[in-house]
């Protein structure tokens, strides 16, 4: 695929986005694959025209603290995965751009043994909300975690659009940060997240 770069940061507030101020509404966001590192704010869209937007502006911040619900149910935070990079991916079953991407999120953590991705589910209703998607969807590699609640979107700072992405390298400390789906596994997103190395 061709991709187009382009830092027009002031047009970002236009794109249509999940946002945690009005959960349980579907939202539309963009996608990205971006060919080379952007500024802050930059706008990455691929030839498809799904935009996101890419940011530094929190590199070097450690890792979101809070405890959230594993898979078997028990205790979790970010700090628990340091020693390999980590791709956390904090979404919702009602957000449709969350949804769209997720196939690709289990494609790039089954393809790639040295980056873990860690998706975080933000719905208020927890498991009663999310074990019904999971079992529909059938993913290969994923497991759902959970924060009903929003103690990540806390340490965020709150009113976070929804999904969000954050890379951290195996240090803890954040390398970018993405608003808005993309396709994980597509090799032009491969140059994005190798900066964690």
């Amino acid at each position: 695929m061709r991709y187009t770069l382009l830092l027009a940061a002031a047009l970002f507030p236009g794109l249509a986005a999940c946002d945690r101020a009005a959960p349980g509404s579907e939202q539309e966001q963009a996608q990205t694959a971006p060919e080379a590192r952007p500024g802050e704010g930059a706008l990455v869209e691929t030839a498809d025209g799904m935009k996101a937007e890419l940011s530094y502006a929190h590199a070097g911040a450690p890792y979101l603290a809070g405890q959230f619900t594993g898979p078997d149910g028990g205790a979790a935070r970010l700090a628990d995965f340091r020693g390999r990079p980590l791709l956390v991916n904090l979404w919702a079953t009602w957000c449709a751009p969350c949804i769209r991407e997720m196939p690709t999120l289990d494609a790039l953590a089954g393809s790639d043994a040295a980056l873990q991705v860690l998706v975080v589910s933000q719905d208020l209703d927890g498991s009663e909300a999310v074990d019904p998607f999971w079992a529909k969807q059938g993913f290969a590699t994923l497991e759902p975690y959970i924060d009903s609640d929003n103690v990540l979107l806390t340490a965020f700072g709150g009113n976070v659009q929804l999904p969000t992405t954050i890379l951290y390298g195996s240090d803890g400390k954040e390398v970018w940060r993405l608003i808005g789906p993309t396709e994980w596994n597509d090799p032009a997103v491969a140059d994005m997240l190798a900066e964690a190395t």
